[in-house]
């Protein structure tokens, strides 16, 4: 398969996190979809290093072979850690040493528009 990765979208600072958005076309068999959220890095957490990555894929599930799915995995992988110095920007011993993933199979890949992200503090009074 021959591809490559487009940046097409980033937003956030380092207080609530960065997300970041990619596209690209698979041999025009495919096009896929990437979500990265990168969370911020909290005191209570020794400033730990999380992301996760959600992938949406149009095309013939067919051509999802194990080399392919191995493969867009290892490309997220290297994206995080070379966008290590930016979305991590304090110094820190943990290091990121895995990523949670979700792959949606599509039929047409989402015109997904940012709104907004950060996080949610659930308190009781909202499960009343």
């Amino acid at each position: 398969m021959d591809y490559k990765w487009e940046k097409i979208e980033e937003h956030g600072q380092s207080a609530i996190g960065f997300l970041e958005m990619y596209k690209s076309t698979l041999d025009n068999q495919a096009k896929i979809l990437a979500v990265v959220n990168y969370f911020p890095q909290l005191p209570f957490s020794n400033y730990k290093e999380e992301a996760t990555v959600n992938f949406y894929f149009e095309g013939n599930e067919g051509i999802l072979r194990k080399s392919l799915f191995r493969s867009i995995n290892n490309d997220m992988g290297e994206i995080i850690l070379s966008n290590k110095q930016k979305m991590f920007p304090e110094k820190t011993n943990e290091k990121i040493e895995h990523t949670q993933i979700q792959f949606y199979i599509v039929e047409k890949i989402p015109a997904l528009k940012y709104y907004t992200h950060g996080d949610f503090a659930i308190t009781e009074e909202d499960n009343n």
